[in-house]
């Protein structure tokens, strides 16, 4: 339907792979870079608090308010050690596991992985 609707305009109306394979892959991406900068944050946290369990999702839910000062950081070419270690204080304070115990039990543990760490 799309390349319909695109037939005839300035996009040229092809999908031999041009302009609709681009446009499929931004998002593609933009979500690969997402999940690796999410990983990146709670493995950091995780490792730098003395093994303690992070959440993934809650990493996610709290990456936002991180990701200003960092960016900001990086921009500026200074603070960037400052502003690392005030999210991911940030993030041992917030985006700890509600119930490792549970994990163990139910969760991702049940099968015997170990949290990175903890011995």
């Amino acid at each position: 339907m799309y390349v319909e609707a695109a037939h005839g305009t300035s996009l040229g109306g092809r999908c031999d792979g041009g302009l609709f394979t681009h446009i499929a892959e931004g998002p593609i991406w933009a979500s690969v870079c997402a999940a690796v900068l999410k990983r990146f944050l709670a493995h950091a946290a995780q490792r730098g608090g003395a093994g303690k369990p992070m959440s993934a999702r809650r990493v996610a839910i709290c990456a936002p308010y991180l990701l200003h000062e960092l960016v900001t950081a990086l921009l500026l070419g200074a603070g960037l050690l400052v502003a690392l270690r005030r999210a991911l204080t940030y993030l041992l304070a917030n985006a700890r596991r509600a119930n490792p115990k549970r994990d163990r039990c139910t969760g991702r543990l049940r099968t015997g992985l170990a949290v990175i760490g903890t011995g």
